[in-house]
Order: structure tokens, then sequence, then C-alpha cells
């Protein structure tokens, strides 16, 4: 499954204000910090890859707003049509990059699995696009300070995430707790039905 990240708009932002680089290292720095106070460890193979997961699409999605914005002019005319291609760039690869490892790691249809579990996810893409744009406003304004007012957005982002995700967590728990009880009331029945059919060929056999 993919899960929101709040370092999306930071690495927009980078890849808007100051290139190429500084957007990798902000995207692999947001990566090691979700992983950080994790409880169950992360193996190292999977890390290795979620790392190449996003300092790949970085790079990607940077060469294509370069690219864009030598055809579509300079200023914010030229800014924004950039951003949301280099968005468009970062998300496609990161999601089809992460379902093709689910999708080979549990024998699964790629493009179920991408509509799935990936898909949905471009919402949440095209949000931290919405608000790199305003840091880019409030950059040019404040200066390197204006970036701590998108801290709060993406708190409230990861905070109303968890809590949604712990909901539906616990709602399936429910339903595999119902499930299992399902299951156990079904074999009890097989087997008083099995008790009942050898009792009345005993008595057939009786009489």
């Amino acid at each position: 499954r993919t899960e929101i990240t709040a370092s999306d708009p930071f690495v927009i932002t980078a890849l808007g204000a100051a290139g190429g680089l500084p957007a990798v290292l902000v995207s692999l720095a947001g990566l090691i910090g979700a992983t950080i106070g994790r409880r169950r460890r992360t193996a190292t193979i999977r890390l290795a890859f979620n790392l190449g997961a996003v300092a790949l699409p970085t790079v990607l999605a940077y060469h294509s707003m370069i690219l864009v914005r030598a055809t579509g002019g300079s200023g914010a005319a030229g800014l924004i049509p950039a951003l949301v291609v280099a968005t468009t760039v970062f998300f496609l690869c990161n999601s089809l990059m992460v379902t093709g490892a689910i999708a080979l790691e549990r024998g699964m249809s790629f493009t179920k699995t991408w509509i799935n579990s990936a898909l949905w996810t471009a919402v949440s893409a095209y949000a931290g696009l919405t608000l790199a744009v305003c840091l880019l406003v409030v950059l040019s304004f404040a200066g390197a300070w204006g970036l701590a007012l998108g801290i709060p957005p993406c708190w409230l982002l990861i905070h109303f995430y968890r809590t949604h995700k712990e909901r539906l967590e616990a709602q399936q728990k429910r339903i595999d707790q119902v499930t299992v009880h399902n299951e156990e009331l079904e074999e009890r029945v097989r087997e008083r039905t099995q008790e009942l059919e050898t009792a009345l060929t005993r008595i057939e056999e009786a009489n």
C-alpha cells in the first residue's frame, strides 16, 4: 500500500526554488525521517529500494521541469506549468515503481494493484503541489523562515491520515474477529451435523 507523505510539498518547493540536488536531498531526508521511530525495523533492501523510489522520480521531475520551463517562458507563467508537469512525473514514476515491487512480491496484477493502491494518492500529490506553490510565494516574500508555515498543514495532513488509518485498521480487526467467530460456528455446525447423521445411521441400523 502507498502511504501519504508530508515531504512532497517541500520536495516540490525545493525543485522550484533550489533545483534538482536540493530536492533529492529533501526527498531522501523525508523518507529517512519517516522510517525513524517506526516499531517495525525496515529491511535494508526495502529501505534501499524506497530511497531509489524517491531519488529517481525527483531527478526525472527536475529534468521535466527544466524542459517545460525552457519552452514555456520564465516567471510564474512558466514555473507553475513546469511544477505541474514535475509533480505528475514524480507521482507516476514513484507510484509505478512501488506498484511494480508490490506486484512482483505478491504475485498480483500490476494494473489492479496500481489502481487500488496508488491511483488515489494522486490527490495527495497535487495537494502537495498546491501547498508548494504557496510556500514558493511565501519564500519570495519572507525568505527561508517562511517555509515553517508549511509545517502545520503537513502535520495536520499526517494526523488526519494516521487517525483515518487507525480507524480502518480497527474496523478491519473487528471484521477479522467476526470472520473467525463465524468460521468457528460453521465448524461446530458441521460437527453437530456429522454427529446427528451418525446417530441417525445407527438408529436406522438398529431398526
